[in-house]
């Protein structure tokens, strides 16, 4: 009855206040550490410095720099390729060392080509 009412309240813990900042691929890693230490899910990923970057000054920042690294790509998207939007968010994600909100950065990096 108790680990019931313990698991209800991480998963509301997990699905409100925490959701901004809460990448989906950590969700498995950080339930587990907070079944075992009885941490907030905030706790954890600030511990371990998972905090995910919603700054979208950074974010254009790092955007900025992935097209200009990347000028193939760029010049694939002006011919009509926009599959290469994928790899280019994923470049933003990989430079962030997967710190930046993937929605953030994608909308970011679509304004971006668009302006091209």
């Amino acid at each position: 009855e108790e680990l019931k009412k313990e698991n209800g309240e991480l998963k509301s813990q997990i699905t409100s206040q925490d959701c901004e900042i809460y990448d989906l691929q950590r969700r498995n890693h950080d339930l587990t550490q907070m079944l075992e230490t009885k941490e907030m899910p905030s706790v954890i990923i600030k511990a371990e410095g998972m905090e995910v970057v919603s700054d979208t000054g950074a974010i254009e920042a790092i955007v900025d720099k992935v097209l200009a690294e990347n000028p193939k790509a760029v010049a694939d998207y002006k011919s009509g390729k926009t599959n290469v939007v994928g790899f280019l968010t994923g470049m933003v994600m990989k430079e962030s060392k997967g710190k930046a909100n993937p929605k953030t950065a994608s909308q970011i990096m679509a304004q971006k080509l668009a302006a091209l």
